[in-house]
């Protein structure tokens, strides 16, 4: 999802929203034992920022969220002007 204009913090709340709606909406399900969750990692970008870094920085929250313990959102460190540079 991409959020023009947003700080991370502010697209990572929108997206836990949404992830708590999503898992709200699965508990309601007539379906019986269904269980929704996802996790996500967000990325604010640096200007000048490749998008294939930013997209690598959103991958590795992603993969950060997983490791400790799914079913949340994780923001990226701030990617250095240095690395962008790079």
């Amino acid at each position: 999802m991409l959020c023009p204009d947003t700080p991370a913090d502010e697209a990572a709340r929108v997206i836990d929203r949404l992830r708590a709606s999503l898992a709200g909406a699965a508990a309601g399900s007539t379906r019986g034992g269904v269980r929704f969750t996802f996790s996500a990692g967000v990325a604010e970008r640096v200007a000048g920022e490749p998008l294939s870094q930013l997209m690598a920085r959103a991958d590795a929250a992603l993969y950060a969220a997983k490791a400790a313990g799914r079913d949340r959102v994780t923001v990226a460190a701030h990617a250095q002007r240095a690395d962008v540079a790079a």
